[in-house]
């Protein structure tokens, strides 16, 4: 309406220049307009490229730029919420499972599998693509697998030489508490009973050496 304005009034007096100063204003204006139209196009269309790729950094710092070129659009200041919200998430995502994998590493060194095992499912809630906590979780299982045949080789190896103590069978009773000594060392049980195993087969053998001296003793008076 003003270009028209000035238009028309620069029609009627020709050589009056304040209504031709009025217009070259105003294309100036026109013209800046433009020219911030098509930067702000341009950074929206970088912009939602970066985006696209994740690359919300890149993204961010389009979207700012473009702003305050064209203050009246949503559109960046949108965008720019959406990016800070996905890097807060995606920052929360890498504590999280930071701090269940610390657990799980520091339950597994203490060999607290059931522990490591809720730990290292826990860091695959935050991130179920990563590989590692699925890897300790198999190491686990075969760990757990292996103490569970131990457990049960142990246990009946201690049956069998209870068995066999139970029976007087000395020296097989000591060669099976021997056995489940050496499957598992930290037990006291086995130890305990190789003991008593090897005290009686020495007074056994003290007994028997006693019985062929006196033997030998009478015969020789014989």
């Amino acid at each position: 309406a003003a270009l028209q304005g000035y238009t028309s009034a620069s029609e009627l007096l020709p050589a009056e220049e304040y209504p031709k100063s009025q217009i070259s204003k105003i294309q100036k204006t026109q013209a800046d307009q433009l020219s911030k139209k098509q930067q702000y196009d341009n950074l929206i269309a970088e912009a939602d490229v970066f985006f696209t790729k994740n690359d919300y950094t890149n993204a961010l710092t389009k979207y700012k730029t473009a702003q305050p070129l064209q203050p009246q659009e949503t559109y960046p200041g949108s965008k720019i919420n959406e990016i800070n919200k996905l890097i807060a998430d995606k920052q929360a995502l890498e504590t999280g499972y930071s701090n269940a994998i610390k657990l799980a590493d520091a339950a597994f060194a203490k060999k607290d599998y059931t522990s490591a095992k809720k730990s290292f499912n826990d860091a695959l809630e935050f991130k179920p693509e990563e590989n590692y906590p699925k890897d300790k979780l198999a190491e686990i299982e075969k760990i757990e697998e292996s103490n569970r045949s131990l457990a049960e080789n142990y246990t009946a190896a201690i049956a069998k030489a209870d068995q066999l103590f139970a029976a007087e069978s000395w020296k097989d009773a000591l060669n099976a508490y021997t056995e489940a000594a050496n499957l598992k060392p930290e037990e006291k049980y086995p130890k305990m009973k190789i003991a008593e195993a090897t005290a009686k087969i020495e007074a056994l053998d003290r007994q028997n050496k006693s019985y062929h001296d006196l033997i030998a003793a009478a015969d020789a008076a014989f």
